[in-house]
């Protein structure tokens, strides 16, 4: 027994619109991270700050990694949106030629 999804087109993009609005905010929130952790770099000097900047720029990378193939999400919602519409769109001109072709 398979599952049934029922997703319109429009779902699909309201859905990539949300991820690109949720994607850029987190990308926003590490940016101010990095800038509020430069900003304390000033006041803290030495080993533990390079420590403490090794490990971020680390976990800075790995963030931006997933960020940046979070930001495919989007874009694969829009196109599979593009099918659903194609498709439904074959659908009904292939429906209102069979209301034609049908005897009553």
């Amino acid at each position: 027994m398979g599952i049934t999804l029922k997703v319109t087109a429009e779902e699909l993009v309201c859905a990539a619109d949300s991820a690109s609005e949720n994607i850029e905010k987190v990308r926003s929130c590490v940016d101010e991270i990095e800038r509020m952790i430069e900003r304390l770099s000033a006041c803290w000097e030495g080993e533990g700050s390079r420590i403490h900047w090794v490990k971020f720029k680390a976990a800075r990378a790995e963030a931006g990694a997933v960020l940046n193939e979070a930001a495919d999400l989007p874009v694969k919602l829009l196109k599979m949106a593009g099918l659903y519409k194609r498709v439904e769109q074959e659908n009904a001109s292939e429906s209102g030629m069979l209301s034609s072709n049908v005897i009553w």
